[in-house]
């Protein structure tokens, strides 16, 4: 049986089609992101204040523990897409209220590391 993981500050619920709540992922307290930094390109006036306009720099991901067997850590896209690690998933589809707040997601998504993948071969 595949373990799974929560490396994002927030619970994980995974819901069936049918709107049933089939697993809640608590978040562990390890949150893996990837580090950023901004660089200043200017400043934008909204309404009467001047608002720093910056371009992030992403960098490596951290807190992102080692390939452990028969695991897989559900992490932000962001985090999934910096990372170049198979084991790496993120919520995918998700099912809103009749309030329009997310109340989890249908699917996982994963990186495609090589084309083929993305078409099932």
């Amino acid at each position: 049986m595949i373990k799974m993981i929560n490396l994002t500050p927030h619970e994980i619920t995974v819901v069936s089609s049918d709107g049933e709540i089939v697993r809640t992922f608590a978040p562990t307290g390890v949150v893996a992101r990837v580090d950023q930094m901004d660089v200043s390109v200017g400043k934008l006036t909204v309404g009467q204040t001047l608002v720093p306009l910056v371009r992030s720099i992403y960098g490596d991901v951290i807190n992102l523990p080692d390939p452990a067997p028969e695991t897989l850590y559900i992490v932000s896209k962001m985090t999934m897409d910096a990372s170049d690690r198979e084991d790496l998933i993120s919520p995918g589809r998700m099912v809103r209220g009749e309030d329009g707040k997310p109340l989890g997601c249908m699917t996982f998504s994963i990186k495609h590391t090589k084309p083929e993948d993305a078409h099932g071969g």
